[in-house]
């Protein structure tokens, strides 16, 4: 997912005059745009293999490692997470189930 996001772009807006953690000052009724699939593909997030699959970049010593919702902003992150995150990772896991296991469902 973090190379084929369900959503390309998401937009929200500024409720009240607020600052970015970078700084960057915003004022209230401004759109605030992000883009994870870009996100998804920028060397200075995910190192050099940035677009390649590699399930080990989640395991630290053989154990995974979830990362910030907001490095990785698939399903939102904070208040707001999307309502179906837990039933779409439970899809998730049946279709990787049945496929390494397809005697088992």
């Amino acid at each position: 997912m973090r190379l084929y996001p369900p959503v390309q772009f998401d937009s929200k807006f500024a409720m009240e005059n607020d600052t970015l953690p970078d700084g960057t000052l915003v004022k209230k009724g401004t759109r605030v745009t992000y883009h994870p699939y870009a996100m998804g593909r920028m060397e200075t997030i995910w190192g050099k293999d940035c677009n390649e699959f590699n399930p080990d970049r989640w395991l630290r010593t053989g154990v995974f490692n979830q990362e910030s919702p907001f490095k990785y902003p698939i399903f939102q992150a904070g208040f707001r997470v999307c309502v179906g995150k837990d039933m779409a990772l439970m899809e998730m896991k049946t279709v990787i189930l049945y496929m390494c296991y397809p005697g088992l469902i």
